[in-house]
């Protein structure tokens, strides 16, 4: 398991030709930037009210096809659903000049020991709406992408009560500018 930090949450300058003023999730204007937006999906995707009554459990399964540089962890709702997130963390940009590497995504099959009730795959890249979905079923081709992608796997797998709302508070920043809207795009 990564452990990523965000850094950092508004760009410091406009100058788009020097990069440290422009590694904010905002814009100065605090338009959200889609690492903005990502972040908030995902955020949205794994809530929890933590208000279910399952013990913890377990689930039987196994990745065929994942990369050397693939990886993923297996999280529980307190509903019981499980989420499975899969990622290809392959390298992005070239190690001596800063060229971008376009990284193909990966099928990969996702085996589950007994069948699934449901099954909704999500890319928070995207929105928060499923991208795949399945029934009762013990097999899945998942396309997995440079990024996270979240495999929610039990009878309540689905998506969010607010699935389809796009737009992302404004964060509560001392000082910030007033009557600024933040939205994100459309899911």
């Amino acid at each position: 398991f990564t452990m990523d930090y965000l850094y950092e949450l508004v760009d410091q300058g406009t100058d788009l030709s020097n990069a440290e003023d422009n590694f904010g999730l905002f814009t100065t204007s605090w338009a959200p930037k889609p690492a903005a937006v990502a972040v908030h999906n995902l955020m949205q995707l794994l809530q929890d009210p933590g208000n279910g009554t399952v013990a913890p459990g377990t689930l039987t399964f196994s990745l065929t096809g994942l990369p050397a540089t693939g990886n993923s962890v297996l999280l529980e709702k307190s509903d019981g659903t499980f989420v499975l997130v899969i990622w290809n963390d392959a390298r992005l940009t070239g190690p001596v000049t800063n060229t971008d590497i376009v990284v193909p995504n990966t099928p990969v099959t996702l085996t589950l020991g007994s069948a699934a009730a449901k099954i909704a795959v999500f890319d928070p890249l995207t929105g928060t709406n499923a991208i795949a979905t399945a029934s009762n079923s013990t097999q899945l081709t998942l396309s997995v992408p440079d990024h996270p992608i979240l495999v929610e796997i039990g009878p309540n797998a689905g998506p969010p009560a607010s699935a389809g709302t796009a737009s992302i508070p404004p964060p509560v920043i001392p000082n910030a500018p007033t009557g600024v809207t933040v939205q994100g795009p459309a899911t």
